[in-house]
């Protein structure tokens, strides 16, 4: 009589042999990483770019999560600088001033880095493109030492800043930014309110610097001046820039040579990103040493 308990166990046996011939169930795949690149301003206190900087000093999130930095350096990547330049009526008194300021920002820039280009738009009566990116610091400085205020005109910030962004968001160029100069004092007429400039800027890709005339007499009393304060105060923060406040004219030239100074110093950081439809929209870089000032995107942009 056959065992039915042998038979049974040699079932199970013939199973197991055809299960172990069966591929393995694949495990769940780690999402792919790209490699995404910011730029960020790390000084001391003294103002230079901070020495001896390593990945194990940034902590980058974005939406809350860690990501992994791969490396962190002096950057070796030209920025495009797009300088935008009030030249409303209020600023017919610092004619000189200015010219030199801007001046001496295109050589400053371009002697620390020979390779970056700058373009120039004036916003005194409406935004007007005066020279497209170039790194010709003779054709630039022809330029600027013609500026001069257009009468009876007031300011275009907002316009400048939003039809600048359109540009750069067509720009083939990793290490973009936006430099205004302001006077607070003239009349804001912008049709731009302060949420597009803000979604622009983000979506261009670019950092916003401004440098502000500070006055008693700040023209902030209607909705587009108070817009343009709005942009003033928070767009270069949000966008890894910074507002500079003078009190003076005199104050205008050492200040447009300290951004371009920050500018051609910057870091590159690059870090891991999982690959991901929807980009994340926080980003967050921190750095643990407590000897250093940062100025670092707080949006991920693209």
């Amino acid at each position: 009589m056959r065992n039915p308990t042998r038979s049974i166990r040699a079932r199970v046996y013939a199973l197991a042999g055809v299960l172990c011939l069966l591929p393995a169930a694949p495990h769940a795949a780690a999402p792919l990483q790209k490699t995404r690149t910011v730029y960020a301003s790390i000084t001391d206190k003294a103002g230079a770019p901070a020495a001896n900087l390593t990945p194990a000093d940034i902590t980058i999130r974005e939406d809350g999560q860690i990501r992994e930095v791969v490396s962190v350096e002096p950057s070796a990547t030209p920025v495009s600088v797009a300088l935008l330049i009030d030249t409303s009526q209020v600023v017919q008194a610092m004619t000189q001033e200015l010219r030199q300021s801007m001046t001496g920002f295109v050589t400053t820039l371009l002697k620390l880095s020979p390779d970056s280009t700058v373009s120039l738009t004036t916003f005194g009566d409406r935004p007007t493109a005066v020279r497209d990116f170039t790194s010709s610091e003779a054709v630039l400085t022809k330029d600027t030492g013609r500026l001069f205020p257009v009468t009876g005109s007031g300011s275009y910030l907002l316009d400048a800043i939003l039809e600048t962004t359109k540009t750069m968001k067509k720009l083939d160029a990793p290490h973009k930014a936006i430099v205004a100069f302001v006077d607070e004092s003239g009349e804001e007429f912008s049709n731009a309110s302060r949420q597009q400039v803000f979604d622009a800027a983000k979506d261009a890709g670019t950092s916003v610097w401004i440098v502000v005339l500070q006055s008693s007499g700040a023209a902030t009393q209607t909705t587009e001046g108070r817009d343009r304060s709005a942009v003033i105060g928070d767009l270069p923060r949000q966008s890894g820039g910074t507002t500079v406040t003078i009190l003076s004219k005199q104050g205008l030239s050492d200040k447009m040579k300290y951004l371009a100074g920050l500018l051609a110093h910057e870091f590159a950081i690059t870090y891991g990103r999982p690959d991901q439809l929807i980009p994340p929209s926080k980003f967050e870089l921190t750095v643990s040493r407590k000897d250093v000032n940062i100025l670092a995107p707080r949006w991920s942009g693209q």
